[in-house]
């Protein structure tokens, strides 16, 4: 697919609990792909999404129990200046870790913090979603 990418993230120590709703908040910075990611939880089958940033459905795809790191095969388009919400359903099921470098990104995406329920972004920590992977 040309020039794939992939955003690889810090490595995510520590069980969630009570964020339903939850993952990155991305931006495409062009046109691409979203071709994969890891999905990496507390071995619960869970949901994941793509939504607007208002909480709409885009894509979902299902994480199977008893896979704790959950290796997604996708092909979800994603359009230039366009910001997207990467969510897992479950409350209790990711994983997160302390980061704050945000904006990061592979030069197709940008991850620009973590979002919440209410859709909300904040930048102190990385929720659920590593090697973010896009193919123009």
């Amino acid at each position: 697919c040309g020039i794939c990418g992939t955003l690889p993230g810090p490595t995510l120590t520590d069980p969630l609990g009570a964020y339903p709703l939850s993952g990155l908040r991305i931006k495409a910075l062009k046109n691409t792909m979203l071709v994969g990611f890891t999905f990496h939880n507390q071995g619960k089958a869970d949901t994941i999404r793509l939504t607007t940033p208002t909480g709409t459905v885009l894509q979902s795809i299902v994480a199977p129990a008893l896979t704790p790191t959950y290796t997604a095969s996708i092909a979800w388009p994603l359009t230039a200046g366009t910001s997207y919400n990467l969510i897992n359903v479950t409350g209790s099921s990711g994983m997160y870790t302390s980061y704050s470098s945000y904006p990061t990104g592979n030069g197709s995406i940008e991850v620009d913090g973590w979002v919440n329920a209410l859709y909300t972004v904040d930048t102190t920590y990385w929720f659920t979603f590593t090697d973010i992977r896009t193919c123009p």
